[in-house]
């Protein structure tokens, strides 16, 4: 979920500011920037931990999987996606068996 929901807000604000329903594109901001700021203090708390290190924003998502993914699938498929893109690209391997 935690990877989810970015890319819930980042498609509803996109949706709200192409509606031009402003006090909603408004609301869904300041959302994002309190998800933000929390966001933030949760990875405080875990510094250097490997789960950390995988800092991808919701729009660096939505372009890495451009190419196998459409974006109007669940963002609970192409966060996921997403995820093993960014983990391959920074040299995760899949281990032979």
């Amino acid at each position: 979920m935690v990877d989810v929901i970015p890319l819930v807000m980042v498609a509803r604000i996109k949706k709200y500011r192409k509606q031009s329903e402003y006090i909603k594109l408004i609301q869904h901001l300041l959302i994002n920037l309190e998800l933000k700021h929390q966001e933030q203090k949760v990875r405080h708390i875990f510094e250097d931990d490997i789960l950390n290190n995988f800092d991808i924003s919701p729009e660096e998502i939505y372009e890495k999987t451009s190419k196998y993914l459409s974006n109007d699938l669940s963002t609970a498929i192409i966060s996921p996606v997403g995820c093993v893109i960014e983990a391959i690209e920074k040299g995760a391997a899949a281990s032979s068996m």
